[in-house]
């Protein structure tokens, strides 16, 4: 979602700015930490979202997909998590 948005808003491909190889998460407290700062982080990102789609008209197809990846599901997501 990320690199579409960046693709997006510059037109370039941007797959040497972006982290591909993975995380060595150790433990399950280490997984469950990685999960939580994940998921939380989709809670922010609606308020990003609506920031920038009052602001720059952007939204899920325009530039914000990252911030709006689970669209209507972040509530329900969040919880299912939790």
């Amino acid at each position: 979602l990320l690199q579409a948005d960046l693709k997006f808003l510059d037109g370039s491909e941007p797959a040497d700015r972006i982290q591909t190889e993975p995380f060595r998460l150790d433990s399950v407290y280490e997984v469950l930490g990685a999960f939580y700062v994940i998921e939380g982080s989709t809670l922010g990102g609606q308020v990003i979202a609506k920031i920038l789609k009052a602001k720059f008209d952007m939204d899920e197809t325009s530039g914000a997909r990252f911030f709006t990846s689970y669209r209507h599901d972040t509530g329900f997501m969040w919880r299912r998590f939790l």
